[in-house]
């Protein structure tokens, strides 16, 4: 049997065919499916650090511009850490886009010390 090959989320992957930048809220999102965010969030949130994690291209392709309701379920398969407390939220509003980037910011630290 031939080696298993490390998850492409695993390593540090510059290949957009295996890996790609998902922004939870979609750059695209429609008010209807995103309701908890006004016009100006809706705006400016999706390009925060906080609400950006990694996914796999097949993943990320069939989840594109949905609904939380949609993407919650395909992201809680990804085995990468950041994914699985992007998971543990009930729902994708504001509040847990600050609160990951708060989390990330500290972990930032913690790894970079300057």
């Amino acid at each position: 049997a031939s080696p298993r090959l490390p998850e492409p989320e695993f390593v540090p992957n510059d290949d957009a065919q295996q890996v790609n930048l998902e922004h939870i809220l979609p750059k695209s999102a429609k008010s209807a499916e995103w309701p908890a965010f006004t016009v100006d969030e809706l705006a400016s949130y999706p390009y925060r650090i906080g609400n950006m994690t990694l996914l796999q291209k097949g993943v990320n392709g069939k989840i594109g511009n949905r609904p939380w309701s949609i993407k919650h379920p395909k992201i809680s398969l990804s085995d990468l850490a950041l994914n699985k407390a992007i998971s543990a939220e009930s729902d994708w509003r504001v509040q847990e886009i600050e609160k990951r980037q708060i989390s990330l910011a500290q972990k930032a630290i913690a790894v970079w010390k300057v």
